[in-house]
């Protein structure tokens, strides 16, 4: 995934970026940590990854609190509250809380398997190519076999 100058994300590392090389008088600590900051390119597949990943290990991981957290908001619930919310069939915390969560995550899903799709179609077409070429060039061998057999004769 490459990072447009629209996306807030490249306008933020801009801008730090501006404002670290301003930073000469921090020392070599500074220059060290710029030095490392230039040297990582933020938009490669592996910083995505690095990312992402962790992004969506917490969502489900949230996700996978809602039972435990419906149940200590049934027993706290005045705490933090005035009328009860929380049931024992969870419909409040579900579409408050892992709704979102759920729909982020399908959406997530969406996203992925649009990515492999796409990988999938791209590389099809690059082997059909391929196929189609080694298949001409076979065919323009094969007539120079014949044409050179026939000069034989």
């Amino acid at each position: 995934m490459s990072w447009q100058a629209t996306d807030p994300l490249a306008n933020l590392l801009t801008s730090i970026r501006s404002e670290l090389k301003n930073a000469d008088m921090l020392g070599s600590y500074a220059e060290r940590t710029i030095d490392f900051f230039n040297a990582v390119i933020l938009d490669s597949a592996l910083v995505d990854v690095c990312v992402g990943i962790p992004c969506r290990v917490l969502c489900v991981g949230l996700a996978a609190l809602t039972q435990p957290l419906n149940h200590l908001g049934i027993k706290h619930w005045k705490l933090f509250a005035n009328e009860r919310y929380f049931d024992a069939s969870g419909i409040f915390i579900v579409s408050v809380y892992s709704f979102p969560l759920i729909f982020n995550g399908f959406v997530t899903l969406m996203f992925i398997l649009k990515a492999t799709i796409s990988v999938l179609i791209n590389t099809k077409r690059a082997q059909l190519k391929q196929k189609i070429k080694n298949s001409k060039q076979q065919q323009q061998q094969h007539k120079q076999q014949k044409a050179e057999s026939k000069k034989t004769k």
